[in-house]
């Protein structure tokens, strides 16, 4: 079952990634207005503006990005940033991702940046090339020096935990060389050096001084989150005065090759940082009077700058990222609803509003600290005057929504006019951001010309501020041109702006240009012709915003006059539009579209202020009639054209191909950028809610057809929400593909003559180009066998598989997840489904050592019983590294995001401890399936379900690695474990993920289309047939909505069984309406449990087995063991070894399930006479060996040598309330040590003697296996008066020569959480954070001290 991974507000995602899209600019066309009913009064806003007040400068750099937009912005800033560039290697232009990829060291940043191979091993290349771009484009570049201690030393990919810094993965970063620079740098010395980088570029390029120079420097990014985003490279919070100290060091370092860069720091990713950087370990200790941390930095940085003689930060660098709600979500998470967009669009207002107010924790807890920008500025003037302020990443969402663009446009006249420096949008979605582009474009390139908003702000305030906004601006200082920057952000309502301007000049006329809900197109709008005296009125329609530049000349006022003549409106329908064209009006100054669905009214505004003299309306139904009028402006009056009456139609006969872009579209847009499209281009923007594109289909006859689908999906696998006729008919997947192809949509069922189909977002982020369609042909008969990949296979799952073979293409199984939902089909149906789908999920040992528990086994077992089926997924627990946070806690760790097991890497490196975890993990589970092959209860067995989603840890890093991990669940349970009844079933439909014929009996996917849609999942069907080249039976393993068993004959869509997940799923009226429930169950061809054949565990079975035929044992003492042998029995499939003390007594099993013919008992006692008894087995039955007894000789139990005790401090903070020191035991000796014969000792003061409790939070040999006990010590000593003693029980096992216990992870608290000091403990080593030899913690064999040094009085 598929959930949507939980997102933290804390954290952004932060790959400096450059991606190009389309946003187009057309002038001189139509501006689409509001819907406003005809003859509605729009409100009044006065706006005024005064030239001659609040004038200041804006700087040119607030127009600066992190990653390239459409590419015709005209920006003015670039910054090459972002969390890989703090472990970025300017030697060899290797990068660390940290958290946001598998910590991985690799060439990203080159190949993102296209770069070839050859450039890439250039020193400082992807510096050099970013900077190239910036001075073609004629851009600031703003470069970020790594300042966390260490960068990538090698491409290698993940880096390990025992991997991080200071290891052979990473270099050093030292920021003074103190040695003559080299333009070649050294790649063996385990060095880089950040002056030796910044004298490289000044070589190249010139000092910042010069016309060419980098210009500025960041320290770094986000430090406050290192210890998050970097854990291999700074894995410690960062500390207040640690940050400033490296801040001068870094910055010292520069500044003495470039006196002239610009130095930007400290970098700070939000709120949380501002205030206290991120809660840093010595913040209490330095905050003293300061009100915050930026106040903090800002004055240290000044002394340091005093002290140096030189200043050491130029601009002081921040982030921000609104966490304002509304409608209950984030504005930068999601698009969102109405109250999210409302939100968005007045959050700007926290940068400078002292009045407002938003829904956000900041403003809440926090509200001195606002408004953001004047409070920063205050800092900056008391702490460090002359430091500039920059916003390096910012975003408000909403990216391809007019609520994003409005937000966008306010933000970037707010930074104007508050003085910021700098100002670099960061792009939380890749892909299209096309309303922020344009919010861009209405500054920088609003004419298509590279004209701009002026360079001199001015005072401009506007009487609504929650419904309007406004920024103004001039030239130069002659005011021949005032531009303004007008925004409605009404949801539904018109304003009239009343402009009234003061100042020296007068101006005459003005041209408009804007972008507004309809389209993030900028286009040209009515002109204004008409101002008298420095006043005019000019309307604006809602979720609109406009740039006017008005012209500095004579007043244009004039007395009121004829109105505009008559002309004539010209209508024409067409499939899913209607095109309107009118004559030109003579004096006209614009043009307004009404419509109506009656001849009379009333009519509403389908657009507005428009100057050209045609316009074609597609939001329209065909068949539906509609009534079209024009209104023509002029200064002196409007008038109306005729009403003409218009019928968008269906055409008669539809090509084979449909184009995309002929389609109805909602939040999507066509593009033609690129190659390889069809048509005219091709549907895009599928990236919210809702986005979709509807089209009209032509079937000549009603009958299947088979549906191809063109289209692109460069990012990764998508799906897309499918709808035939106004109904959703599930997901179709889009496999990943960077150039356009053709992928099956399956067959649909459609009606002769007018079908619609559609495409809504689903996961998004793909492109439609076309869809064909032909006559399906009927199925072939199926050519699936019924023999099992498992030769060995029991006769239970032989039969089993028989009657599910038998039933394809004729009846689908019922079957549903959870026995308690089993007794809700019952009570409310009537019936019981045939199969029941359970979870080993509890029986993960990582689960279970937080004390949970399962008895799905038994359920399964009672099922059988009733004649039913059992099939068994097992949402695997990853064996370790949890995250365990709010969001990622330890219960959900079969997410990808909830644990950092690394699969990739377990299955590459089979002699580490987590590839055997999985190994312990898969045997555990072994032991719940032999408990089912014992009770003869066939397994439809589905592990590693959902891989290809990627949202399960096994399936995170891509096809190879779980399959591997696939086939050797599949040897090991059926070769070592010789479990025999397990029925395979895979469970991804992709080629690339499969596993391969030999390991599947039964392909089947987990369907979750839309609730409601009762659709057989065609496409999906098809997938899995074509897979497994129709020799394999195909099942819905898991879904939502059950397929309609009329809809899957109709389709052959012939799918084995369902099972319907729990809860909501089932119940809840929406995903299967009870209706839909009693209609399925009791359908002719779908099998209930009533309907299944008594004779199940026999179904088409012909030959019985023998029973294993008569054996010999005989058994052998040895030293502490005893050893049995014993003859072949035939038809024998395992043995059983039994035990007793007494010739005639009472046999108990010592060992199950063995396959060979030998077997060593080792828990015995000396000199003590066994009896022992083998039982063959198989299927028909068992027999029983004779019985032969031994005694086992003694052993001298002299302490064994070699043993060594290993130690790594997990938490070298001293001062917190609880200590955790991990062990791990090592036997480099040449004799088995049984583990339950070894004790560990850990000494320790407990600083106020306390009730304590000992905690072992993960063991490999399993945290059940051994004991902690808190012993206060009869007489303290230096550094000791309590030690933790570690022993285990006998069920340790052994510890064979050259072996491990593995990590044993330990932790102490006392019970009222007060705080040790483990500074002067006699066992604590603060700076072995790594596993070594401890010779401070002891380790005793059989009570003999055999390693390490007891404390002793001084």
């Amino acid at each position: 079952m598929k959930v949507e991974n939980s997102s933290s507000i804390w954290f952004k995602r932060s790959k400096w990634l450059p991606v190009v899209m389309a946003c187009t600019i057309i002038v001189g066309g139509a501006l689409p207005g509001p819907t406003v009913v005809h003859g509605q009064t729009a409100k009044t806003v006065t706006i005024k503006v005064d030239t001659s007040k609040d004038r200041k400068p804006i700087s040119p750099y607030i127009y600066g990005t992190n990653q390239e937009l459409a590419g015709d912005e005209n920006l003015t800033a670039r910054r090459l940033g972002g969390n890989r560039m703090t472990g970025y290697n300017w030697e060899n232009n290797m990068s660390n991702a940290g958290s946001d990829w598998e910590q991985s060291s690799d060439n990203y940043l080159c190949n993102n940046g296209g770069l070839t191979k050859a450039e890439c091993e250039k020193p400082g290349a992807v510096t050099t090339s970013f900077h190239d771009q910036s001075l073609k484009l004629g851009t600031y570049s703003l470069v970020t020096l790594p300042m966390a201690g260490y960068v990538a030393k090698d491409g290698n990919g993940s880096v390990q935990e025992s991997e991080k810094a200071p290891s052979a993965r990473w270099n050093q970063v030292v920021n003074a060389k103190n040695a003559p620079f080299q333009l070649q740098p050294d790649l063996n010395d385990n060095q880089v050096y950040a002056d030796e980088f910044v004298n490289f570029l000044v070589k190249k390029y010139g000092a910042a001084s010069t016309k060419t120079g980098v210009k500025g420097y960041a320290l770094d990014n986000e430090p406050a989150l290192w210890s998050h985003t970097h854990p291999r490279i700074h894995g410690e919070n960062v500390g207040a005065k640690e940050l400033v100290d490296r801040s001068v060091s870094l910055s010292r370092a520069v500044k003495a090759v470039d006196a002239g860069a610009e130095i930007f720091g400290p970098v700070l990713y939000g709120f949380g940082a501002y205030k206290d950087l991120q809660t840093a370990p010595d913040w209490n200790s330095v905050k003293g009077s300061y009100s915050w941390f930026v106040d903090y930095y800002l004055d240290q940085m000044r002394l340091s700058s005093q002290a140096e003689g030189k200043r050491l930060l130029d601009v002081f660098d921040v982030h921000w990222y609104p966490e304002a709600m509304g409608g209950g979500i984030r504005i930068t998470n999601e698009v969102g609803n109405d109250e999210t967009k409302k939100a968005r669009m007045q959050a700007p207002r926290t940068l400078w509003d002292p009045t407002y107010k938003e829904d956000s924790w900041i403003a809440q807890w926090n509200s001195e600290f606002l408004p953001l920008l004047p409070r920063l500025k205050q800092s900056v003037d008391k702490y460090y005057p002359g430091t500039k302020l920059a916003l390096t990443e910012y975003s408000y969402g909403g990216e391809n929504d007019i609520s994003g663009g409005i937000a966008m446009t306010d933000v970037l006249g707010i930074l104007g006019k508050n003085d910021v420096y700098m100002a670099n949008y960061w792009k939380l979605k890749d892909g299209a951001n096309n309303y922020v582009s344009a919010a861009y474009k209405l500054y920088r390139n609003y004419d298509g010309k590279s004209s701009t908003f002026g360079g001199i702000s001015v005072n401009a305030q506007t009487s609504d501020i929650v419904n309007s906004s406004v920024h103004a601006s001039v030239t130069d200082a002659s005011y021949k041109e005032l531009h303004l920057v007008v925004m409605n952000k009404s949801m539904d309502s018109a304003f009239d702006a009343q402009f009234d301007l003061s100042g020296e000049t007068t101006y005459g006329s003005g041209k408009v240009w804007g972008f507004d809900k309809n389209s993030s197109q900028i286009k040209e709008a009515a002109p204004i012709t008409q101002i008298s005296g420095n006043r005019f009125t000019y309307t604006v329609p809602p979720l609109t915003a406009y740039h006017i530049v008005l012209t500095a000349g004579n007043d244009t006022s004039v007395p009121p006059g004829e109105g505009p003549e008559s002309f004539a409106l010209r209508a024409e329908a067409g499939d899913g539009k209607v095109d309107l064209s009118w004559d030109a009006s003579s004096g006209v100054v614009g043009y307004s579209v009404q419509r109506a669905t009656y001849e009379n009214g009333p009519f509403t505004a389908v657009a507005s202020n428009l100057i050209e003299t045609s316009y074609t309306d597609t939001n329209v139904t065909n068949g539906t009639s509609y009534y079209y009028k024009v209104t023509a402006k002029t200064n002196a009056g409007t008038s109306e054209s005729n009403v003409l009456k218009a019928v968008p139609r269906t055409p008669v006969d539809g090509p084979v191909r449909y184009e995309a872009e002929d389609g109805t579209l909602k939040g999507t847009i066509v593009e033609s950028s690129g190659t390889g499209f069809s048509g005219t281009g091709y549907v895009t923007n599928f990236h919210n809610a809702g986005d979709s594109l509807t089209m009209t289909i032509q079937a000549p006859t009603a009958g299947l057809y088979n549906l191809t689908i063109g289209y692109r999906s460069p990012h990764d696998d998508k799906r897309t929400n499918f709808s035939l006729n106004g109904k959703a008919s599930g997901e179709l997947v889009l496999w990943k593909s960077a150039d356009f192809k053709e992928t099956s949509g399956g067959k649909v069922l459609l009606n002769a003559g007018a079908n619609t189909i559609g495409f809504e977002t689903g996961w998004g982020w793909y492109d439609i180009d076309y869809v064909k369609l032909e006559p399906a042909a009927d199925r072939p008969p199926h050519a699936v066998t019924k023999t099992l990949i498992n030769p060995n296979a029991t006769v239970e799952a032989k039969a089993l598989m028989n009657y599910l073979v038998d039933q394809y293409g004729k009846n689908m199984l019922s079957g549903q997840e959870d026995m308690p939902e089993i007794d809700w089909l019952q009570a409310n149906v009537g019936k019981k489904p045939a199969i029941a789908a359970l979870d080993l999920i509890d029986y993960s040992p990582s689960r279970a050592e937080h004390g949970l528990s399962s008895t799905e086994t038994e359920k399964a077992i009672a099922w059988d019983k009733q004649g039913g089926i059992v099939t068994f997924a097992w949402h695997w627990n990853a064996p370790k590294d949890l995250i365990d946070t709010p969001g990622k806690e330890w219960w959900r760790g079969f997410y990808a995001d909830s644990t950092t097991f690394d699969i990739e890497y377990a299955m590459n490196n089979p002699e580490s401890e987590d590839y055997k975890l999985l190994i312990r993990d898969i045997d555990v589970i072994a032991g719940q399936l032999k408990k089912l092959q014992d009770a003869k209860v066939p397994v439809l067995f589905r592990p590693l379900h959902e891989a290809e989603g990627k949202w399960f840890w096994w399936g995170a890093k891509g096809p190879e690695p779980v399959k591997k991990l696939y086939i050797l669940m599949h040897d090991r349970l059926t070769h070592v474990h010789k479990l025999n009844n397990l029925i395979w079933v895979w469970n991804s439909v992709a080629p690339d993920w499969y596993p391969g014929d030999e390991y599947v009996d039964i392909l089947s996917f987990d369907s979750y289309p839309q609730a409601g849609d009762y659709s057989p999942q065609i496409a999906k069907y098809e997938d899995l047939v074509a897979l497994g080249k129709d020799k394999k039976l195909v099942a819905m393993s898991e879904n939502g909505p059950i397929p309609d068993p009329d809809l899957m004959k109709a389709y052959q869509a012939h799918w084995s069984w369902f099972a319907t997940w729990y809860g909501d799923f089932l119940r809840d009226g929406k995903q299967n309406s009870l209706e839909h429930l009693k209609k399925v169950y009791n359908h002719p061809n779908v099998i209930t449990l009533e309907k299944l054949p008594t004779n199940l565990k026999t179904y088409g079975i012909t030959e019985q087995p023998s029973v294993p035929g008569s054996f010999t044992l005989n058994a052998a003492g040895e030293t502490a063991k005893v050893k049995l042998s014993w003859t072949a029995s035939a038809n024998a499939v395992s043995y059983e070894v039994k035990r007793s003390t007494a010739e005639n007594g009472a046999f108990a099993t010592v060992a199950s399930d063995v396959y060979g013919r030998s077997y060593t008992d080792t828990a015995v006692t000396a000199d003590t006479t066994y009896y022992y008894q083998v039982v063959a087995k198989n299927n028909a039955g068992q027999s029983v060996s004779n019985t032969a007894s031994a005694a086992p000789k003694a052993d001298a139990q002299e302490p064994t040598k070699g043993l060594l005790l290993q130690y790594r401090a997990a938490d070298t903070n001293v001062n917190d309330n609880n200590l955790k020191p991990y062990f791990q035991i090592l036997n480099k000796g040449t004799n088995s040590v049984p583990i339950n014969e070894l004790k560990i000792r850990y000494y320790y003061t407990i600083d106020g003697d306390r009730a304590q409790t000992f905690n072992c939070d993960y063991a490999m040999l399993s945290c059940s296996k051994l004991n902690g006990k808190l012993v206060k010590m009869d007489k303290a000593v230096t550094g000791a008066d309590y030690y933790l003693e570690i022993s285990f029980n006998s069920n340790a096992g052994v510890l064979a020569p050259g072996g491990s216990t593995g990590e044993i992870q330990t932790r102490m608290n006392k019970t009222d959480w007060s705080n040790y000091n483990e500074s002067d403990d006699y066992s604590y080593k603060g700076t072995q954070t790594s596993y070594a030899d401890h010779t401070k913690a002891t380790l005793y064999h059989n009570g003999v001290l055999v390693w390490g040094t007891e404390p002793t009085a001084n």
